[in-house]
């Protein structure tokens, strides 16, 4: 029977199943030893002609086995769903050859990179952003690029990017230190004055260097996603000021539609204490993550967070 759901750990498991009607895979594999397993995983996957979810994650890969893999597979015609895991040091050439897949997966409506950890740098990421553009019935994109060092160029890829996506609803980026200044979190705020029609949105910008400036922009970015429901945030703090904060809680407490914020929260940070945000009424679930070793701000910030109102959820 077609649209059968295929979970495997390891490539021999995949390799001896009903590959050719699966219709969901949830492919997970440590690592490839030798050319002779990458060809028996190239071979299954060549054959999965039902195939419309596909999640390959693969901790241990080399650069030239992400070659041979890549090349020559197919265009899925059915694909919908795609997502891409390789963990440490797949560097800008590993980057490079799954843009080529991607190109053509023109048919997507959900694409996530987890990519954390790589060395990809700006030029991954531009071919990373590239091979994406032609996507035009993707609604989910979820970018996770922490540690790759793509810097203000990098970022300058992705805000271009995100501004050919006017039909995203759910959007995700992960950019955590990657030696992003005001100049790169400027132009990805920006970008997102073009996704009028986002509802849920995670941006996690940690140890980067954002100061008041990087919070106006960020702020003035999010004021125009009003149709957001769900908000991620997660800020460094050490260069914010109170007044940075402040900004940050008003262009919060302006999202009319917003019911669940995430956000994190280190030493010294302002966030959530002002009138504004205490005084929002359509916040009902909030969660928050606190930096280790913070026990007293922990417990400052949970008495404050009390207060907010219609809060149903903490």
């Amino acid at each position: 029977m077609k649209g059968q759901i295929g979970i495997y750990q390891g490539i021999q498991q995949f390799a001896n199943s009903q590959f050719d009607i699966l219709a969901h895979l949830d492919l997970n594999i440590y690592q490839i030893t030798d050319n002779e397993e990458l060809n028996i995983l190239k071979s299954s996957l060549s054959q999965c002609y039902e195939i419309q979810v596909l999640k390959l994650s693969i901790q241990q890969i080399k650069q030239d086995q992400i070659k041979l893999l890549f090349e020559d597979l197919p265009s899925y015609k059915n694909l919908k769903k795609l997502l891409i895991e390789f963990l440490y040091n797949i560097q800008q050439k590993g980057a490079s050859q799954i843009a080529q897949f991607l190109k053509n997966q023109s048919n997507l409506t959900s694409l996530m990179l987890k990519l954390n950890n790589n060395y990809i740098q700006a030029k991954g990421v531009s071919e990373l952003i590239e091979s994406i553009n032609g996507m035009k019935y993707l609604e989910c994109l979820k970018i996770q690029l922490g540690q790759n060092q793509i810097g203000d160029e990098g970022a300058k890829s992705i805000a271009l990017g995100l501004s050919n996506f006017k039909n995203l609803k759910v959007l995700q980026l992960y950019l955590f230190d990657n030696q992003i200044s005001f100049e790169g979190i400027s132009l990805i705020a920006k970008s997102l004055s073009h996704l009028t029609k986002i509802k849920k949105l995670g941006i996690s910008l940690l140890r980067n260097q954002i100061d008041d400036e990087g919070a106006l922009a960020i702020s003035e970015g999010l004021s125009s996603c009003k149709n957001l429901t769900y908000l991620k945030l997660f800020l460094e703090c050490e260069k914010i000021s109170e007044k940075g904060f402040l900004i940050i809680d008003q262009c919060i407490s302006s999202l009319r539609n917003l019911i669940q914020l995430d956000c994190y929260l280190t030493k010294n940070s302002n966030l959530l204490k002002s009138k504004e945000i205490l005084n929002c009424k359509n916040i009902k679930v909030l969660k928050i993550a606190f930096e280790m070793g913070v026990y007293q701000e922990k417990k400052k910030h949970q008495q404050q967070i009390l207060k907010i109102k219609r809060l149903v959820k903490k």
